[in-house]
C-alpha cells in the first residue's frame, strides 16, 4: 500500500482519459526516502543493484538518458 505523504516514482499507464493504473504493481512504484534515496518496495521484481541510488539520479536517466 502507498502511504499518505510519502513520496514515490510512478510508472503508470492512462487506461482512459484522466484514468491511470501503476504498471506492474510494486515493481511500477518506488519509494523515495527522506534525503532522496530510492527503494524498491516488497514483492517488486527490480533488483536495488538495478536502481538508481537518487531520485536526482533517476531523473537524470528519466529525462536526459545517454
Amino acid at each position: 500500500m502507498m502511504r499518505a505523504g510519502a513520496e514515490y516514482i510512478l510508472f503508470v499507464t492512462e487506461f482512459e482519459p484522466g484514468h491511470y493504473r501503476i504498471n506492474g504493481g510494486p515493481t511500477g512504484r518506488l519509494l523515495v526516502q527522506e534525503g532522496g534515496s530510492i527503494t524498491h518496495l516488497p514483492g517488486s521484481l527490480i533488483s536495488p543493484a538495478d536502481l538508481p541510488e537518487t531520485l536526482t539520479q533517476a531523473e537524470a536517466e528519466i529525462f536526459d538518458p545517454a
